[in-house]
């Protein structure tokens, strides 16, 4: 019955293969096993072993203790980093927690908690796609520097859960200005500079220095757009805020710059903009933290225009592909629980029968209930498989893009979604 009920859930109700993307994105799947009662975990080719791991949260834990060091974490000198903060309470937590008969504990996941497992799940997928630096842990390490570098590995975990190549620039070369990050799509070979800022604040995240307000966001911008570059531009501006009223007081600024600010005396140049705030560390004691992310373009006219007919409204898909895909991937972005895509409330269950049955019920109650987002994901479960002489039929029945001709059937599925999940009918 058990096995029956798993299946039936997994075909009818929560796709298998697409919970997995869900869970780990469209970089390099996690590569786990188990042999001799060992969790063995490859990490681009660096296999390492773990004892007692049954969740990719234990594994999670290890990571970080593994590249920042039990005893640096423990130290008194370091008591009072962010680092050192959230472990501490995290361990602490781990330590009264109730074990069930299969060797599973539920907690609810405070900001302290949270923060931890993401700074480890960012590095992990730093590790594993691309290049985990040794610079890069000196930099976390150090509290004068830890903020941006914090900061640096958000951005480069959405890059790679949305299937970006990333190259980390040679900062050693100071014959040029280098951009943080150089993403490039896989799909086209387009070619993105990267720039990541962070909104200091005096006090928070180990910062010596910064403002309360919002309002630095128009030096950041500044400073991202002083670097040249033949690429097309992503910027990314952490807000670094408890005040979860911050946009309005942002856009008037991004409006104001847009039509004043100047580079070398010249008119500013355009570019994608992503404002995220991410506020674990302002409630390290409790879940009442939030990640919100707002995506738009920066002297793009075609932002500020609402499409109306479905001609303009593919117009602008594709003219902004890329970066709309990115944030809508953010915007699913999570820390993967399980090692495989499994629904974690199934997996770590004492009964899986009734878990199974708990979570068709819960399926029931949220139909028509759905935001945006979840409305593409469900879209994206039925249409992810679909041929792609169909979809291209649905996207441009009139042909007037015929280099979609080109696309991959992963990127027609995605594109078809997103356009009946944020524009209706199609």
């Amino acid at each position: 019955m058990e096995k029956s009920l798993i299946q039936y859930f997994d075909e009818h109700v929560e796709n298998s293969d697409f919970r997995k993307i869900k869970q780990q994105g469209f970089g390099k799947s996690i590569e786990s096993w188990i042999s001799n009662g060992e969790r063995h975990i490859n990490v681009n080719g660096e296999i390492l072993k773990i004892t007692n791991c049954k969740t990719f949260h234990d594994f999670l834990l290890y990571f970080f203790e593994y590249k920042f060091d039990k005893n640096w974490l423990r130290a008194p000198e370091n008591i009072s980093h962010p680092l050192s903060i959230w472990y501490n309470k995290t361990i602490e937590i781990i330590s009264y927690q109730q074990v069930s008969s299969r060797g599973f504990y539920k907690t609810p996941c405070i900001g302290a908690v949270m923060a931890l497992l993401r700074l480890s799940y960012n590095l992990y997928l730093l590790a594993h796609n691309v290049e985990l630096q040794s610079q890069l842990i000196n930099r976390l390490k150090q509290i004068d520097q830890f903020q941006g570098a914090y900061y640096e590995t958000y951005v480069v975990s959405y890059l790679i859960y949305s299937g970006f190549d990333v190259a980390i620039e040679n900062e050693k070369d100071g014959s040029v200005k280098h951009h943080d990050y150089i993403a490039t799509v896989k799909e086209t070979g387009i070619k993105y500079a990267v720039e990541v800022k962070m909104c200091s604040k005096k006090n928070v995240l180990g910062a010596r220095q910064g403002n309360k307000t919002t309002k630095t966001v128009g030096d950041h911008l500044y400073k991202a757009l002083l670097k040249p570059t033949d690429k097309k531009r992503i910027i990314f501006i952490e807000m670094n805020t408890d005040n979860n009223n911050w946009y309005n007081d942002v856009s008037e600024i991004l409006n104001q710059k847009e039509q004043s600010l100047t580079i070398k005396g010249k008119p500013a140049p355009k570019a994608y903009l992503f404002l995220t705030n991410i506020n674990y560390h302002y409630h390290l004691n409790d879940t009442d933290y939030e990640a919100n992310n707002i995506f738009t373009g920066f002297k793009i006219d075609d932002f500020h225009k609402n499409p109306q007919n479905h001609k303009d409204i593919l117009d602008f898909e594709l003219k902004h592909i890329d970066c709309l895909e990115l944030f809508l991937d953010m915007q699913n972005f999570e820390i993967p629980s399980t090692f495989n895509g499994e629904n974690p409330n199934i997996e770590f269950a004492t009964n899986k029968v009734n878990s199974v049955i708990n979570e068709l019920i819960k399926h029931q109650e949220n139909i028509g209930q759905k935001s945006t987002f979840e409305m593409y994901n469900f879209y994206y479960q039925c249409y992810r498989q679909s041929k792609k002489e169909k979809l291209l039929e649905f996207i441009d029945p009139k042909n007037w893009h015929p280099e979609i001709n080109d696309f991959s059937q992963e990127r027609l599925a995605k594109l078809y979604c997103r356009l009946l999940s944020f524009y209706g009918r199609f």
